[in-house]
């Protein structure tokens, strides 16, 4: 008995250890969202300010939460990671207990299959690592439950005022916690020879809560008007639907889709039978409970007068958990259990990744931006009122003014007000920066981002920051470059830019004016700055019109769209070109092989030498076990605005010899065998004058070769930098086909001719951000430096062609098979089309690039349809593929119209587009195709 006791508190210390681990997972490594910041916002006042605030705002949760995160921020700092952390301890203790109500309702097994199946679910696991009060309703739901069945058991004075206390807790937390007290009078109720004991002691307990209710409503004043404002529309809409679908497939998967409908009724269907089994076998009072545990709180929800989130009902949520370990509990064959634990653990598991999102540091970064860039002369925009809120948690400069349109929602943008509100701040401010952040609800019209796209210049983005220029600020020094270009049927009729001598950190203002019928933001421009090296060192999409739109935007004939550039810190001087393409159109002739057309050229001159502005560094300490507290290093000052340079593993100094990494950039997440971009900033602390060579691998599940390049561009080499100078270099870094997925590390070397220059002064928080998300780190003295995480994808790769396809075994060269094909209809008339789709196999890894040809030819040779093209339209070319793998490419056949009847035949080959040269192609028994193109299918062209 011992022994197996032992077994079963192991079994739960594992659980609760890999809970607990699951939920510190990279906890603190994305930013804030809005309803975090507010618990900052709230818990970071006072004890009296605190109470004060939660009674007089309207739509505020009661104070409790907060008033706890207020005693854990005195000791545990307010990091990101230790606003979160008490969140994942609540849900954890939330399963603990759950364990011990199921040891009453259940088995020793059962117990710990209400325990895996709770800290499984979705929901529970967005609470343990969201700085929101849900984790703690969650617990205190559990802990009233098992008081409450407890009670219903042995009643005791010590029960009864453990109930008391934490059933206060939990309406002082959250108000959907009000649904307990209905439930416990529902089981006295049902139950009126077994409870008869307990009645006038409930009765007492009930008359105290709700006199404290009631006297918290009466001094709370933003309390009482919500309550009043909600109680006058209760209930809503009897019949929902598509809404009631929604909440319940939120609730226990934290996803909602049409897909999801099947796995939906499945789980209803199993906690059903669950609580059945409940009701059936077990301890009927504790199974009406559990049984109203999990409907009241729906229940709730579904009457209230507007659809709420899955996160408001969060209290049911282990009564569904108990529902479906009692189903387990009830099947007799162990392997059974297993089986069913293991399918709905598994399920729950599949929607985790819709809370184990990838880190997102957008808003930390814009507002890093904003304090080195922003100036007293520049306004910032919250285009939405709520996310203004993020300031408190995330500060910006001082002197930088700031402003919401619309200023609230309800009743959000109003035309009357605001507009001339924009109309002043385009007057008043040299620079706009608009923060875009839940501008659908607050300005459903998207009316603040096209007024400024028809009055200002968009010259910047890091979303969901953006960077106008008042129109006035720059017409004066606009001049014509380009124009008028054909772009297909789209007309750039005139191209400006605003000056061709700039130097790095300056603006370069681009007005195109473009015409053609239907212009809409479907019409996507690519701008390029190309060097004197060939290399694209600034880049930027760009849809017409406004930058936040709706699918119903259209444009008037012309539009003037006003983009332009921010010359990044450390751009090299030299002579560029400004280069424009329109994606899914031609464009027009002296365009280069990717589309991009020449408009004007722009010199960047040396500039003058100065401190550089460097992203602020994240770093962490250890502060008591468990707990992370982060401290933000290297502020800016007024006298250093500019743009900063990324430093994601906090760098100090690191020295190659003379040569200093300020920063890097590299493309956070990466696809095998595609080329990682990356960006590194270099300054000599002497000048260099000797050739140098910076090298790039990665590290982590493997370490790739080592890829060599010369430090600086060719226009401007490491021999010629001075002193002081801050350099930009950009990088491509080809990933190597099958790297296997997951973190790395990208490492960074400087060599001479001696071999690798050691990198000294390189110390760092061994903590770091990245260093938590990575597990790699680069201490000071080695030759390499770890600069920039980066997340590696597999590719989804095919080795088998389908079985059902019209089969072939042409070869092509050494290197390609084509093993069948599918096609619509080999009867076609003049004018129609079909699909044709080829299955091609690698039987060697290809060296190079090579592209596919189609001919449908007449009798007599004549060309009759044609389509050559690079695998998957460019996207997928056959550098990319691996022995074995099979691609399908997919084609459509037209037949031009006025093509008489008759027998067509269509000939297939591959050759390479640099020589033109076509790979030799042979039949399946060995035999040569004449002209090494092969004829796979003959069409008929019917009357």
């Amino acid at each position: 008995m011992a022994a197996r006791s032992r077994r079963w508190r192991g079994a739960w210390v594992v659980l609760l250890m890999a809970l607990f681990a699951l939920y510190l997972r990279a906890l603190g490594a994305s930013d804030l969202v809005f309803d975090e910041v507010a618990s900052f916002f709230i818990a970071r006042r006072s004890f009296p300010d605190l109470l004060r605030y939660t009674m007089e705002a309207i739509r505020e949760h009661p104070p409790a939460y907060y008033a706890l995160l207020h005693l854990w921020m005195r000791g545990a700092g307010s990091s990101e990671f230790a606003l979160r952390f008490p969140s994942a301890l609540m849900v954890v203790l939330a399963v603990a207990w759950l364990g011990r109500l199921g040891r009453r309702l259940l088995s020793d097994e059962g117990a710990l299959a209400v325990g895996a199946v709770l800290g499984a679910m979705p929901l529970a696991l967005w609470a343990a690592r969201t700085a929101r009060m849900y984790a703690l309703v969650l617990l205190l739901a559990v802990a009233v439950s098992e008081r409450w069945l407890a009670l219903l058991r042995r009643p005791t004075l010590a029960r009864w005022l453990s109930l008391f206390a934490l059933s206060l807790a939990g309406l002082m937390t959250h108000y959907a916690m009000l649904a307990f007290w209905p439930m416990e009078a529902v089981v006295l109720l049902a139950f009126p020879r077994r409870t008869r004991a307990l009645r006038r002691p409930w009765g007492l307990v009930a008359a105290a809560s709700a006199g404290g209710t009631l006297l918290w409503l009466a001094l709370s004043s933003g309390t009482l008007t919500t309550a009043r404002e909600i109680a006058a529309r209760f209930p809503g809409a009897l019949l929902r639907g598509e809404q009631t679908l929604f909440l319940l497939m939120d609730f226990l998967f934290e996803w909602h889709y049409p897909t999801l409908l099947p796995t939906l009724g499945l789980a209803l269907l199993l906690v059903a039978a669950g609580w059945y089994a409940l009701w059936r076998w077990g301890d009927r009072p504790a199974a009406l409970w559990v049984i109203l545990w999990g409907l009241a709180p729906l229940l709730l929800a579904h009457l209230m007068p507007e659809a709420l989130n899955a996160r408001y009902v969060i209290a049911a949520l282990p009564a569904f958990a108990v529902g479906l370990a009692a189903l387990l509990d009830l099947l007799s064959a162990s392997w059974m259990r297993f089986a069913l634990a293991l399918a709905i653990v598994a399920t729950s598991g599949a929607h985790w990744s819709h809370v184990l999102t990838p880190p997102d540091r957008s808003t930390s970064a814009a507002m890093a931006t904003l304090r080195a860039a922003a100036g007293p002369d520049d306004l910032l925009l919250f285009n939405g009122p709520w996310p203004q809120l993020l300031t408190v948690y995330y500060t910006v400069p001082d002197d930088l003014a700031m402003a919401g349109v619309p200023v609230a929602a309800p009743p959000g943008f109003q035309a009357d007000v605001d507009l001339p509100r924009l109309e002043r701040f385009l007057r008043g401010y040299r620079r706009l920066w608009v923060y875009y952040g839940s501008t659908r609800e607050a300005d459903p019209a998207f009316a603040t981002s096209r007024y400024l796209a028809e009055r200002s210049y968009e010259v910047w983005e890091q979303p969901p920051l953006y960077l106008y220029l008042p129109a006035w600020t720059v017409e004066e020094t606009m001049q014509h470059v380009a124009g008028p270009l054909a772009f297909g049927d789209r007309t750039l009729r005139e191209a400006a830019i605003g000056g061709d001598r700039l130097r790095a950190g300056a603006v370069l203002p681009v007005r195109m004016t473009w015409e053609g019928e239907g212009l809409s933001w479907r019409d996507k421009v690519d701008l390029a700055l190309v060097g004197e090296d060939g290399q694209r060192w600034l880049e930027k999409s760009l849809t017409l019109g406004a930058v936040m739109h709706d699918e119903t935007m259209r444009l008037p004939s012309p539009w003037v769209e006003r983009s332009g550039f921010v010359l990044p810190p450390g751009l090299p001087p030299g002579r560029y070109v400004l280069s424009l393409r329109m994606e899914g159109r031609p464009s027009p002739p002296g365009a280069d092989e990717q589309g991009y057309f020449p408009l004007a050229a722009v010199t960047v001159e040396l500039p003058p030498l100065a401190e550089p502005v460097r992203e602020p560094a994240m770093r962490w300490s250890l502060f008591l076990p468990l707990v992370m507290r982060q401290v933000e290093a290297g502020e800016m000052g007024p006298s250093a605005r500019g743009f900063p340079i990324p430093n994601p593993l906090a760098l100090e100094d690191a020295a190659f010899g003379e040569v200093r990494l300020l920063g890097a950039e590299a493309t956070a997440q990466a696809m095998e065998s595609y080329p990682l971009q990356v960006r590194l900033w270099w300054q000599p602390t002497l000048p260099p004058g000797r050739p140098l060579t910076v090298a790039l691998r990665l590290e982590g599940a493997v370490t790739t070769p080592w890829e060599r390049y010369p430090l600086g561009p060719s226009f401007h080499p490491v021999e010629r930098w001075r002193a002081g100078e801050v350099v930009l270099q950009p990088l491509t870094y080809p990933l190597p086909r099958s790297l296997p997925a997951g973190r790395y590390l990208l490492a960074v070397r400087v060599e001479g001719e001696a071999g690798a220059l050691r990198a000294e002064g390189s110390r760092r928080s061994w903590l770091t951000r990245d260093y938590l998300l990575h597990g790699a780190r680069s201490p000071a003295g080695r030759e390499s430096l770890g600069v920039a995480g980066v997340e590696v994808e597999r590719l989804p790769r095919r080795y088998h062609p389908p079985i059902f396809r019209h089969r072939t075994a042409e070869r092509f060269g050494d290197l390609f098979v084509l093993r069948g094909y599918r096609i619509g209809s080999t009867r076609l008339r003049a004018g129609e089309s079909t699909t044709l789709v080829e299955f091609w196999q690698a039987t060697a890894e290809p060296p190079r690039i090579y592209a596919v040809f189609n001919h449908l030819l007449d009798e007599g040779g004549g060309m009759v349809w044609q389509r050559d093209s690079w695998p998957r339209a460019g996207l997928y070319t056959t550098d990319h593929w691996v022995a074995g793998e099979v691609v399908a490419e997919r084609y459509t056949i037209t037949i031009p119209p006025g093509t008489p009847p008759g027998r067509y035949r269509l000939m297939v080959g591959m050759y390479d587009p640099q020589s033109g040269a076509r790979l030799p192609a042979r039949g399946a028994d060995g035999s040569a195709w004449p002209n090494d193109e092969v004829l796979l299918l003959t069409l008929e062209v019917i009357p």
